[in-house]
């Protein structure tokens, strides 16, 4: 059957065999190792890691021991590696069944680690994951006032703004946020291509 003159297909959707192939390039892109952490050694560099990133060495974002529950539960931390040294890592869970999503908490890359490509192929191992375990969506926040982190969300990702949070998280006590912790909630559907892209694969990139 053929189209409407003049009109253009959708890119086809992308594949769970697509999305390993995309994270594993950007990865190779980035100079980096991918790989899931769940023992409490693995957790505890990735909760130093995350503190580190955030300049809060006495309340860490993300402790290990939560990790480990959500790991236990299902969910995936990944982290990325560069020439045997933890650069960066991402922690995700699943949304309610009926949802087919899951939830991104926290993603990071170590300071003086950036513009290397490693922050995209964190989200492409996580989108890979995602949908080898059924999801069709993700979710997170980010902070819209960082305008690196929006462009790379909503410019390369692809994603769609779905609600403003005000005061999201209340007051945090670390070096990265302000006192007023207002985020911008985004969806990223899973199966469609980035941006700018013909087909699934990923595109050269220098995202965080």
């Amino acid at each position: 059957m053929t189209g409407i003159p003049g009109t253009k297909r959708p890119p086809p959707a992308v594949a769970q065999g697509d999305a390993e192939h995309d994270a594993e390039a950007a990865a190779r892109r980035a100079d980096v190792v991918l790989r899931a952490m769940d023992t409490v050694a693995d957790l505890h560099q990735v909760a130093d890691l995350i503190a580190r990133i955030w300049d809060a060495p006495g309340a860490p974002p993300m402790p290990h021991d939560i990790m480990r529950s959500l790991v236990h539960a299902g969910g995936r931390v990944h982290a990325a590696f560069g020439k045997g040294q933890l650069v960066g890592a991402s922690v995700a869970v699943f949304c309610p069944p009926a949802d087919a999503a899951c939830y991104s908490l926290i993603a990071g890359v170590r300071p003086g680690a950036e513009g290397k490509g490693i922050g995209m192929a964190l989200k492409l191992a996580q989108r890979a994951w995602a949908l080898n375990a059924g999801a069709a969506r993700m979710t997170w926040t980010f902070d819209p006032l960082l305008r690196r982190n929006a462009w790379f969300n909503i410019s390369r990702l692809g994603t769609r703004g779905t609600e403003y949070l005000v005061d999201f998280y209340g007051e945090i006590a670390d070096g990265v946020n302000d006192p007023e912790t207002d985020r911008l909630a985004v969806t990223w559907d899973l199966r469609k291509p980035l941006p700018g892209s013909a087909h699934p694969s990923v595109q050269p990139t220098s995202e965080p």
